[in-house]
């Protein structure tokens, strides 16, 4: 995944990036005042040599952001309802299987929040080249 902003500042093998905000708006959050904000200020890795105020491109392989997002939002609710199923055929009291369902939510939760860390540092957007925007 890419996007492009402004480099606000840099140094240390990190920058700070002013991004636009895109989302259900349609990347017109200004419009909408849904967001509060029509940008968003972004810490990536930075390699190469850049300078305040230059346009950057940024990436982010797209199969971890997808990854993250099925662990977070997915996991909580696909797991409990598995697990709930499941109790049922092997013939459990429905009782049961909620106890199960309230036990796996629990988990699934605290699974998504404690691999979200791990995927943190892959997350992390890199600045990958300088664009001359004119």
């Amino acid at each position: 995944m890419t996007a492009f902003g402004k480099v606000k500042s840099a140094g240390e093998g990190k920058a700070v990036v002013e991004v636009a905000r895109s989302g259900a708006c349609c990347g017109d959050c200004a419009g909408c005042s849904g967001c509060g904000s029509d940008s968003i200020e972004v810490t990536a890795v930075c390699e190469i040599e850049v300078e305040s105020g230059s346009a950057v491109k940024l990436f982010t392989p797209a199969k971890y952001v997808y990854a993250a997002m099925a662990l977070l939002f997915l996991s909580p609710v696909i797991l409990p309802l598995l697990g709930y199923f499941l109790t049922l055929q092997l013939g459990k009291t429905a009782a049961c299987a909620a106890a199960v369902l309230l036990l796996l939510v629990s988990f699934a939760v605290i699974f998504a929040l404690s691999k979200n860390k791990r995927f943190m540092r892959k997350l992390t957007p890199r600045v990958v080249e300088t664009v001359n925007k004119k």
